[in-house]
């Protein structure tokens, strides 16, 4: 009992500070507006995995801040947003992911520019095996205002690892392409890592602390650009049964 209690507190220390440090550097970062801007909308690879993959008629509503990056006619730049998603699993093994989001600079100005997407998650083996294994296909549209900037998608390769206490690492990479216009070379492509934790405060509460890498070619310039950012997103977990 000594060292279960022990262990426990360990866990619940080493989240508070964690979760601490992302969000002063979240609020610093976000505080500043939009850093290395530039001159394009503003797309989301976050991927903030449930705590283990959900089973048929389980949802999940998350919401997320994070520094998101820009793509179009300027230098790669992030710059500081807010998420909301909700996800539904039909099945133990196919589920729906939709997602949309908006700089918070432009919020606070009652406009919108951010974007929605809408992925399928299939999960390639049981969610009880030791690594558990699904594909994610993701379909994005970048909104500006009332326009459609870019359209694009991804498809990532994405896994659990083993729970550490109330911790749950996962993984993933991936492939993506966004497009503006292919006649003027309005378009880009290249990989996305996502690396996290989901945290398990209760059996609907959750917490995840995620990066993201992308390394991108942007045609239009020939330019190779890569960046690495955080997020940080807080979810609640129902059953519809």
């Amino acid at each position: 009992m000594g060292e279960s209690m022990t262990y426990s507190s360990l866990a619940f220390t080493i989240t508070t500070v964690i979760m601490k440090h992302l969000i002063l550097l979240l609020a610093a970062l976000l505080c500043s507006g939009t850093l290395l801007t530039g001159c394009g909308s503003i797309y989301s690879p976050t991927l903030n995995l449930p705590h283990e993959p959900l089973t048929r008629n389980q949802g999940m509503i998350t919401g997320t801040a994070a520094l998101l990056p820009q793509t179009g006619m300027g230098d790669m730049g992030i710059a500081g947003s807010g998420e909301g998603q909700i996800s539904y699993a039909f099945s133990d093994r196919f589920s729906l992911q939709a997602k949309a989001w908006s700089q918070f600079s432009e919020l606070y100005q009652l406009r919108y520019n951010g974007g929605t997407s809408l992925s399928a998650t299939f999960l390639l083996n049981s969610r009880t095996a030791s690594l558990p294994l699904a594909l994610i296909a993701t379909s994005s549209m970048l909104i500006d205002g009332r326009s459609i900037m870019a359209n694009g998608g991804s498809l990532h390769l994405a896994g659990w690892f083993p729970a550490i206490g109330v911790f749950r690492p996962y993984a993933a990479a991936g492939l993506g392409m966004m497009v503006a216009d292919f006649a003027t070379h309005d378009w880009g492509y290249g990989g996305i890592i996502n690396f996290g934790t989901s945290i398990q405060f209760s059996d609907g509460l959750f917490a995840n602390v995620e990066f993201f890498g992308i390394l991108q070619r942007y045609q239009y310039y020939h330019t190779i650009s890569g960046i690495l950012a955080p997020s940080f997103s807080v979810s609640w977990r129902f059953n519809n049964n």
